[in-house]
């Protein structure tokens, strides 16, 4: 459903972000940088700021870089490495 854009399938996506299950929120995130829609950046920062596995951190900042143009994101991002510095900016 999220692949058609419909709403459901979408709020789904936002909801199992927050999935207990590493495996689970990485794979959603990932799911969330291919469905190309831009309302999904702000749950990603949001999501960002609370993460704790780096593995999922990567694969947000992935889908952020999916979702986003190289003119909507900070210049600082290409200066600084490490997911948390990157999150920061």
């Amino acid at each position: 459903m999220s692949r058609l854009g419909h709403p459901l399938g979408l709020q789904e996506l936002e909801r199992m972000s927050l999935h207990q299950n590493i495996k689970i929120r990485d794979k959603v995130v990932r799911q969330i940088g291919q469905t190309g829609q831009s309302r999904f950046v702000e749950s990603l920062i949001r999501l960002a700021w609370t993460e704790s596995n780096n593995t999922v951190k990567q694969s947000i900042l992935e889908s952020l870089d999916l979702l986003t143009t190289p003119e909507q994101r900070s210049a600082e991002l290409s200066r600084v490495s490490g997911y948390d510095a990157k999150i920061e900016k």
